[in-house]
């Protein structure tokens, strides 16, 4: 099960998307305020279900993702991967749990 949790960071907050045992799945861009953190989180709901958000990335021989808005503007970063099978693991849990994760406060 997936969770949303902002947290404060260097002065700035940040939402993240978290699987069991605290693994980060997406992490957010920061913010200036909780309430911004709050706005890109719901955000990642609105695009989370739509594959045409995702931006898959090949670098070094890891794999990650970059969630988008519907302006292609990036509103998340996925964790690194070791397989583009791993990777698209972890967009299919995003697509179908993000929608729903409840909100953890950190």
């Amino acid at each position: 099960m997936l969770v949303f949790q902002i947290s404060r960071y260097q002065g700035q907050y940040r939402f993240a998307l978290k699987a069991k045992l605290g693994l980060e799945v997406l992490r957010g861009e920061r913010q200036k305020d909780r309430e911004g953190a709050r706005r890109g989180m719901e955000a990642v709901r609105e695009s989370a279900p739509l594959d045409s958000r995702y931006e898959r990335v090949e670098a070094a021989g890891q794999f990650y993702f970059h969630l988008l808005d519907a302006e292609g503007q990036r509103l998340g970063r996925s964790s690194a991967f070791a397989s583009a099978d791993l990777m698209e693991k972890a967009i299919a849990q995003v697509k179908k749990e993000a929608p729903k994760a409840p909100l953890t406060e950190a």
